[in-house]
C-alpha cells in the first residue's frame, strides 16, 4: 500500500543518517578524499530533508574540503564532485538563483561527459531546461529537454526518456499544447512502466 511504501522511504532515510554518522567517525583519520566523499553523502542527505540551512552549511563544508585536495586528489573524486555539482543545481534552482543554479548544472553536464556516464548528461540537460522554463525562456526549455529525450533513446535508459517525455509534457501543458501535452504523458507513462518503476513512483511524477 501506499502507507507502506512512505513508511519504507522514511525507514531508509533514518538507516542512512545513522549509516553517516557511524561513518563519519571511522574516518576521522582518514584521507582527504574519504572526508570528501563523506560530506558529499552529507550534503546529499541533508538536502533531502529540505533544511536549507542546513543544507547551505554542509555546501559550505564540503567546497572547503575540496579546494584543499591537490590536482591528484581532484581527480580521484570527480564520481562524488559531479554529485556534488548536481546538489549544489539543485539546492540553488529551488532557491531560486537560477544563474548559479545553470552554472552548476551545466558543470554536472561536463563532468558526468568527462566521465562518460550519459544518463547524468540526460538528467543535467533536464535541470538546465527546468531553469529557463522557470525564467520564461521556453524555447531554450524545450530545446534542453529535447536533448535529453535524443540522448536518453541513444542510451536506451527507460528512465531517462520517461522524464524526458514528462518534462516535456509539463511544459507543453502550460504552453496550451494540450493534445501535445496528453501524448507525452501517455508515453512518459509507458516509458516508467517498462522501467520497473512503481506504480505510486509513477503517479507521484506525474502530480
Amino acid at each position: 500500500s501506499y502507507c507502506i511504501h512512505i513508511f519504507n522511504l522514511t525507514k531508509s532515510h533514518r538507516k542512512e543518517k545513522k549509516f553517516l554518522a557511524e561513518l563519519g567517525k571511522l574516518i576521522i583519520n582518514g584521507t582527504p578524499q574519504q572526508k570528501l566523499i563523506h560530506s558529499v553523502l552529507s550534503a546529499q542527505h541533508i538536502y533531502r530533508d529540505y533544511n536549507q540551512k542546513e543544507t547551505a552549511i554542509q555546501i559550505e563544508r564540503t567546497n572547503k574540503l575540496y579546494n584543499n585536495l591537490n590536482n591528484n586528489e581532484k581527480k580521484e573524486v570527480q564520481f562524488w564532485y559531479k554529485t556534488f555539482m548536481k546538489i549544489n543545481a539543485y539546492y540553488n534552482h529551488i532557491s531560486n538563483r537560477f544563474d548559479l543554479a545553470l552554472q552548476f548544472y551545466l558543470e554536472y553536464k561536463e563532468i558526468a561527459e568527462g566521465l562518460n556516464q550519459m544518463d547524468s548528461v540526460c538528467n543535467a540537460y533536464l535541470g538546465i531546461g527546468e531553469v529557463y522554463a522557470e525564467q520564461g525562456d521556453f524555447d531554450k526549455a524545450l530545446e534542453n529537454y529535447n536533448k535529453a529525450l535524443v540522448l536518453s533513446k541513444e542510451i536506451e535508459n527507460l528512465y531517462e526518456i520517461g522524464f524526458a517525455l514528462l518534462y516535456t509534457g509539463k511544459l507543453n501543458e502550460k504552453l496550451g499544447y494540450y493534445n501535445k501535452a496528453i501524448n507525452n504523458f501517455e508515453d512518459a507513462i509507458k516509458s516508467f512502466q517498462h522501467s520497473n518503476l512503481s506504480q505510486f513512483t509513477i503517479i507521484g511524477f506525474l502530480n
